[in-house]
């Protein structure tokens, strides 16, 4: 059975909790930003609940239209909840590109990170079409906290899986040669799928993994050669998952 998201599992569960009291009790963006919430906090928000976080002061919601810039150093720091439509997250490489670091649906966070301190994160949101998305201020992020406890803990759940996400990309960018951090690369990037397409040239992925064109193509090539993969144009097709996890190393 394909792995299911967080996200996708509580708005599972907002549907059923709305069809068992009769429907109607939230929007779709308000079902969205309760997925979200529950991922982000671990608590899963009622309808009125929804609509008291909505109502606190300082909370503001904003449409955009593709190619918009949501979220990114010099907006105010604010826990972002994308409610709908959908959304790039990147960032600036080089004097005049950018990496695709993935891409975000109604239902996701961002800017939880940065919330509660003064460092950039250096990347930007930008919308992929037209989008909606509800901002809480760190004011707001601390009401939901006093109302409920539990809420601070799902918090730093939450951060805590993050950081260890960060900390697996990071074995993958330190791994001792270019076939191991490739093998890395496709194993998280891929998720539960057997084929995917990566979000960015071949040029940036050599750069963003910190391997030379040449060697990046020659790991592609090896991989392709044992069976492990295979490669369709930009899309790559996952054959041996256990073998990308013993040449990674475990960098996943």
């Amino acid at each position: 059975m394909r792995h299911l998201t967080k996200t996708l599992v509580y708005g599972i569960l907002i549907v059923s909790q709305m069809r068992q009291n009769g429907g109607g009790e939230m929007s779709c963006d308000q079902a969205c930003f309760a997925a979200a919430l529950a991922v982000v906090f671990g608590i899963l928000p009622d309808a009125v609940r929804v609509s008291e976080i909505l109502a606190m002061p300082g909370v503001q919601t904003a449409d955009f239209a593709d190619g918009d810039e949501i979220f990114a150093d010099g907006t105010p720091a604010a826990l972002g909840v994308l409610v709908r439509g959908g959304a790039e997250i990147v960032r600036t490489s080089g004097a005049d590109g950018e990496v695709l670091l993935r891409t975000v649906a109604a239902g996701d966070a961002f800017g939880a990170a940065t919330l509660f301190c003064a460092e950039s994160a250096g990347t930007r949101v930008r919308a992929k079409g037209d989008a909606r998305a509800v901002f809480l201020p760190r004011s707001a992020v601390e009401a939901v906290f006093a109302a409920d406890p539990r809420t601070a803990v799902g918090y730093i759940t939450f951060l805590s899986e993050k950081i260890a996400f960060l900390n697996a990309r990071l074995a993958t960018f330190t791994a001792e040669n270019a076939e191991a951090r490739l093998a890395g690369y496709i194993l998280r990037a891929s998720g539960s799928s057997d084929a995917f397409t990566p979000g960015m040239p071949l040029s940036r992925l050599a750069e963003l993994l910190g391997l030379g064109r040449a060697s990046l193509y020659r790991a592609l090539d090896a991989l392709c050669a044992a069976g492990a993969i295979e490669k369709e144009q930009r899309k790559i097709y996952i054959k041996k998952r256990a073998y990308l996890a013993r040449v990674s190393g475990g960098t996943t």
